[in-house]
């Protein structure tokens, strides 16, 4: 750990055990986010394809976009608001 002008507040012990909960948590975020990708790839490859024609998404666009991922969720506009 490099060690600016403070004293270590923690045991070394205390950082280990800190940095090992961190490396879990961004491990299963990072396997939950491919997990989620790849049940949605079809959405994604069809979102890809409607760029390539369009160039550009309109707020209509990725609503109808987020439906399908998400269709429980609150719509974005409502969200926004």
């Amino acid at each position: 750990m490099v060690q600016g002008p403070q004293e270590q507040a923690y045991s070394d012990e205390t950082e280990r055990l800190i940095d090992h909960a961190v490396r879990d948590l961004v491990g299963h975020a990072y396997e939950r986010s491919l997990e989620i990708l790849a049940a949605h790839r079809e959405v994604h490859d069809n979102a890809a394809k409607q760029l390539l024609k369009k160039e550009t998404f309109e707020e209509d666009d990725i609503e109808a976009l987020r439906v399908k991922i998400a269709p429980q969720a609150a719509p974005l506009r409502a969200a926004a608001e």
